[in-house]
């Protein structure tokens, strides 16, 4: 299967502007102020397993 990028302006400014709009949806959302499911919990990712 092959599959076309269109690299023109109009297609990147597309491209761009989709994704500055979900990023102010997710933003306006504010997701980090929802209560935490204690379930779930939180992961704590560490680049250097030594530092653990």
């Amino acid at each position: 299967m092959h599959k076309d990028i269109d690299f023109s302006a109009a297609g990147i400014e597309r491209r761009w502007t989709a994704g500055y709009d979900d990023t102010r949806r997710m933003i306006a959302r504010t997701p980090w102020r929802a209560p935490l499911d204690p379930v779930e919990g939180i992961a704590i990712h560490r680049s250097d397993p030594a530092a653990a």
